[in-house]
């Protein structure tokens, strides 16, 4: 047998206050992580709500300041939840039903993407995205049924009044499909008719508004210039003025597409990722909005979950407040608990 010396008291000591300082690996706090309180709301299993793990969008009444009157959307919802931002922290409020599509008897999800406000509006868009084949619908009737369902739900443009007076959201959204016959006469997207995501079909993932005008930043298709962003006067949508609509390419890096838009002084924050749902890195840049050149102002870190073997992947960006040494922004993050709200400092455009 084989016998070692006994350690010192003081060693015992020594390395016990060293575990225990907040700088050791086993108990280092991750000091971007914003706490949540109260739950934040994900997919609903008939009448028990669960916690989400599919945040994709978040805005705000305000830009700047703390707190902050903010909505953000889960992709599995039909709904929207208000949140309420204080500086390290988010309050869970109540939800917003924005859709109440149904199929087959159940509720079929806006697949929203994105959230934007502007003037006294929230506004909130789908994906526009095909829906996947269900495995477990093997009649091809209603399996086609389904999927126009799903994408009659997702192709929706839907706005809330916000009253800044009592810091309260509308219950009567006001809807608009108009995007997607913009979509569909856009050349540059006909070969992608019909297609999934996985195929580089439609999907749209950012949305912002700016100068009366509403930009919606697509996952995919990728085109061979770039990640797409189209511009479309506002009143179109809900006042019935001409579209002017506009198709920018920017060149965010092979095979990466928009995953959030977020106003920014003068220009747009872009977060670009992966078209494919595969791992990969995450870049946030800055564009003027109107030309199609975007300059890259920060690579993100990975962000792994706690066993290090799934990436969670940044899914919504929202500007916090700037400093001598940048913007600091928060990041919601795919299939992460709550999006697992997490800051970064990214240099100033």
């Amino acid at each position: 047998m084989i016998r070692f010396a006994a350690a010192p008291k003081s060693a015992l000591l020594a390395l016990a206050l060293a575990l225990a300082m907040p700088g050791a690996p086993a108990v280092a706090k991750d000091k971007g992580a914003w706490s949540v309180k109260g739950m934040l709301v994900g997919e609903t299993k008939g009448k028990k709500e669960k916690v989400t793990k599919d945040l994709s969008g978040i805005a705000c009444a305000t830009d700047s300041g703390f707190p902050r009157t903010c909505l953000i959307i889960d992709d599995e919802q039909q709904a929207a939840q208000m949140v309420t931002l204080t500086d390290g922290k988010i309050k869970a409020g109540r939800l917003i039903q924005l859709i109440d599509d149904k199929f087959d008897g159940k509720p079929v999800k806006l697949d929203g993407e994105g959230v934007a406000f502007a003037d006294n509006y929230f506004y909130v868009i789908g994906s526009h995205g095909r829906p996947r084949r269900d495995k477990d619908i093997p009649d091809k009737a209603k399996q086609d049924a389904r999927i126009a369902a799903g994408l009659t739900a997702s192709s929706k443009l839907i706005r809330l009044k916000f009253d800044p007076a009592t810091g309260e959201i509308s219950n009567l959204p006001a809807v608009s499909t108009a995007l997607a016959s913009l979509i569909a006469a856009q050349a540059e997207f006909a070969p992608f008719k019909g297609k999934t995501l996985e195929e580089g079909g439609v999907t749209i993932e950012g949305l912002e508004v700016r100068g009366q005008r509403l930009y919606a930043g697509f996952r995919g298709p990728v085109l061979d210039t770039g990640a797409v962003i189209m511009s479309v006067a506002l009143g179109h949508f809900f006042d019935g003025k001409a579209a002017d609509a506009k198709l920018h390419s920017l060149p965010l890096g092979a095979g990466r597409g928009v995953r959030d838009l977020a106003v920014f002084d003068n220009g747009i924050l872009v977060l670009a990722g992966p078209m494919q749902d595969v791992p990969g890195t995450y870049s946030v840049y800055w564009w003027d909005g109107a030309s199609d050149k975007a300059k890259l102002l920060k690579d993100l870190p990975d962000y792994m979950n706690e066993e290090g073997t799934k990436q969670w992947k940044p899914e919504a960006l929202l500007p916090l407040d700037r400093n001598a040494k940048g913007v600091r922004v928060m990041l919601l993050l795919d299939s992460a608990k709550e999006g697992k709200p997490s800051e970064v400092r990214i240099p100033y455009p």
